[in-house]
């Protein structure tokens, strides 16, 4: 079975000499894609991919894989991706793929809080309101556990969230000069992880309904729902609180 490492590389010309052995090679722009036209270049490129036993190399949305390293992959079962995405972006899109496969931990865009015993994952699209969304229940008396980039890693059935690297107890606050990151402040009850039971979505022009569905992170179904953003409708906060409870009342744990 082939060892997943949790980066790709971006190398172009290379010994390959401090790559592990099935790990992804991500051709870069920045590296220079000219020796790829040379043959000469090309055959010695092919050479060290095989000899560092490379499991895949994935090509940007830049540069298309010729004839001839379409046939050597096929050769000796090295995998070849083709993206439409250029190599930056292509190069972040595998390394999450490749930390929830190998790490069960997948990161997302968002906020993270604790109602009524239950945590809740609040995502959307930057500028969304996700954070004066998370500060309003929060401030509440709900329990604040992550903005912004909120880490969920999943042992066995059971998912577990928190705040990404170092920015538990950060909010992000996203205005017309860019992104100020301040601490969290007027919030009673923080919290360093707690367990993932549902999942919404802010969204702008959408009228809330109490409509739940079923998403899944790294495997694990959980209840998901829209909402409007707060930018549009301040009560969501309110909206967001009475969905939570609902789950909450079917276990018979409040009145």
């Amino acid at each position: 079975m082939a060892r997943c490492v949790c980066r790709p590389f971006s190398v172009a010309e290379s010994s390959f000499h401090d790559v592990p052995s099935d790990s992804v090679v991500v051709l870069s722009e920045k590296d220079g894609l000219s020796f790829l036209f040379h043959p000469q270049e090309r055959h010695s490129f092919l050479s060290k991919i095989k000899a560092a036993c490379i499991s895949c190399v994935a090509f940007p949305a830049s540069q298309m894989p010729c004839q001839e390293i379409v046939g050597f992959c096929q050769k000796h079962h090295i995998a070849l991706l083709v993206s439409c995405y250029d190599s930056h972006y292509l190069e972040s899109r595998l390394t999450r793929v490749l930390r929830e496969n190998a790490l069960k931990t997948a990161v997302f865009h968002g906020v993270f809080l604790q109602l009524y015993g239950l945590g809740v994952l609040i995502t959307g699209n930057a500028g969304i309101g996700k954070t004066t969304c998370a500060l309003t229940l929060a401030r509440s008396g709900h329990i604040w556990i992550a903005d912004d980039l909120v880490e969920v890693t999943a042992r066995n059935t059971v998912l577990l969230g928190k705040a990404y690297g170092l920015t538990r107890n950060l909010a992000a606050f996203r205005g017309d000069d860019g992104i100020t990151i301040e601490p969290i402040s007027n919030i009673a009850c923080t919290q360093d992880e707690a367990g993932v039971d549902l999942w919404c979505e802010l969204q702008k022009g959408i009228a809330w309904q109490m409509d739940t569905q079923k998403r899944y992170i790294l495997g694990v179904a959980l209840p998901f729902s829209c909402f409007p953003s707060p930018l549009e409708i301040a009560s969501v906060s309110f909206a967001i609180e009475d969905w939570v409870k609902s789950f909450v009342l079917e276990r018979g744990e409040i009145s």
